[in-house]
């Protein structure tokens, strides 16, 4: 085999492995979609705060960090929430979240709409299951507080 022939099977070569590479890493950048049956159940947070996901649609939650899902102008910082609604599982900007609206909550008359986000534990973009929920403590970004299905 003369040196041409040689750089041509060397380039072959070399753009077979780098299809296959791209083909894995494009393999692996697909998401799965979560659906309602992934998030009907109860879910336990680090805390033991607790939410619980019914198929007719409806949530209850148990002592939810205030500061974490009603923010610091509901006087909620420090305070354990208790509080019930309707839920709805929907794509957001950039995640999968469920839409929360508290039309019950313990001590409280208002009404109060929220969601929780919801990311993979597995995945090159951590977009695959094991499906776990999420709010974010401070900025977004930075850190999570995490609900983990039982």
């Amino acid at each position: 085999m003369d040196r041409k022939n040689k750089v041509k099977m060397k380039n072959i070569r070399l753009v077979n492995i780098v299809i296959v590479a791209l083909a894995f890493f494009f393999h692996s950048c697909n998401s799965a979609v979560p659906t309602k049956k992934n998030i009907i159940g109860e879910w336990i947070g680090v805390d033991g705060s607790k939410l619980r996901f019914k198929a007719n649609g409806t949530f209850e939650g148990e002592m939810l960090p205030g500061e974490h899902f009603f923010g610091q102008t509901q006087g909620h910082k420090g305070k354990k929430v208790y509080g019930s609604g309707k839920w709805l599982l929907k794509k957001g900007q950039g995640w999968w979240e469920i839409s929360m609206n508290f039309n019950k909550i313990l001590n409280q008359e208002d009404e109060f709409d929220t969601q929780i986000l919801i990311s993979g534990s597995s995945g090159l973009l951590s977009q695959n299951p094991p499906w776990y929920l999420f709010e974010w403590k401070d900025e977004e970004g930075g850190e999570r507080y995490v609900f983990k299905k039982q």
